[in-house]
């Protein structure tokens, strides 16, 4: 089984930089309203972060299927994730407390919770509102361990279909039942929790894999037709239409049918894609406030803002994510084959950190 796709990275690229055109052209204006209007605008681009949650579903299952032990697929996640989200977060504080964007406001407490990743969990405010996602990611991969400890990720196809009814169950109680006060709070918690207002997305990518690991059945399509339903029921049938062309492109992709995914300007870009996520939202809104506020062109404004985050993206990835990625997992190594040494050789078990 390959340990990665190519086409993969320039999908996470392309995903990557959708979302930050949406950023810097729709949801800038939503915010601060540009100096005068764009010739065109990336309203679509958010869904670039439903892509992410899709490539997650299949990368996990990539992941989990290689049955790594719980401490390695912890370490090898955490080490993916939090070094560079630490710097990135400090640095986009910082930022903030120099310049101070209009609304974006911060205290230190709100920094504190920030480290977990999960500020929303304990109600304080992300330190960049893309960094919302981020949680969403975690809780998922949480469960997926969870399900892969107990074995029950065995049998994915019966608890993806329990998961996601619990999930249509949910969400429309949420539409049809909004006003029921008293219960809401804790459902929303629950949601939250249980990764229930995502899932179907996720769900679309551990489909995928299993089709893509030969394991191909009726029960896939049917499963791919429900998750497109719940898109429909919590977002209306156009956004629905859209995520069914996203699956379809994933599906593409994994199959080797969309080679053009594996150039190296995708690929390369691919490479960066977490770190730009990380770095490019509140840092690109400055580079553009106080551009235009010179009197710059709006265009040239979010042209030097993508310029600047590409920059502290490849950065940020170079001298602080890959290294604290290959230190972490050195080290994690050196702990695992230690403890082995300690272990009467009876109780030795190979061990191996994997990760994408």
């Amino acid at each position: 089984m390959p340990t990665r796709l190519i086409e993969l990275d320039g999908l996470r690229g392309l995903a990557a930089v959708a979302v930050v055109l949406f950023h810097y052209t729709t949801r800038y204006e939503h915010l601060f309203g540009h100096a005068t209007p764009l010739a065109a605008s990336l309203a679509w681009g958010f869904y670039g972060v439903d892509l992410f949650f899709m490539l997650s579903g299949f990368v996990i299952s990539l992941v989990l299927a290689r049955r790594p032990a719980a401490g390695d697929f912890v370490a090898a996640r955490f080490a993916r994730l939090y070094p560079a989200f630490w710097v990135s977060m400090l640095f986009t504080a910082a930022l903030l407390h120099l310049a101070p964007l209009p609304g974006h406001q911060l205290h230190a407490a709100d920094v504190a919770w920030n480290l977990t990743m999960m500020p929303e969990l304990f109600d304080a405010r992300p330190v960049d509102g893309a960094y919302w996602s981020l949680q969403v990611e975690l809780l998922f991969y949480a469960a997926m361990l969870l399900l892969a400890s107990s074995g029950l990720l065995r049998h994915r196809l019966l608890v993806l279909s329990g998961w996601l009814a619990i999930a249509a169950l949910s969400a429309w109680a949420v539409q049809y039942h909004p006003n029921a006060v008293g219960w809401m709070v804790w459902l929303e918690r629950l949601r939250t929790l249980a990764g229930l207002k995502f899932i179907h997305l996720f769900a679309l990518g551990i489909v995928c894999f299993d089709a893509w690991a030969g394991r191909s059945r009726l029960a896939h399509l049917l499963l791919t037709a429900t998750c497109v339903g719940i898109e429909a029921l919590l977002a209306g049938w156009q956004s629905a239409a859209v995520i069914a062309g996203l699956a379809a492109v994933l599906w593409l992709a994994v199959f080797g049918r969309l080679p053009w995914l594996a150039a190296r300007p995708l690929a390369a870009l691919g490479g960066i894609s977490y770190t730009l996520y990380l770095v490019h939202q509140n840092l690109g809104y400055l580079v553009i406030h106080g551009l235009e506020g010179s009197g710059c062109h709006p265009h040239l404004a979010v042209g030097a803002a993508v310029g600047v985050a590409l920059l502290a993206a490849t950065a940020l990835a170079r001298f602080v994510e890959r290294p604290a990625q290959a230190a972490i997992r050195a080290g994690w190594q050196h702990v695992c084959n230690r403890s082995l040494c300690l272990m009467p050789p009876t109780l030795r078990a190979p061990t191996e950190l994997q990760g994408p």
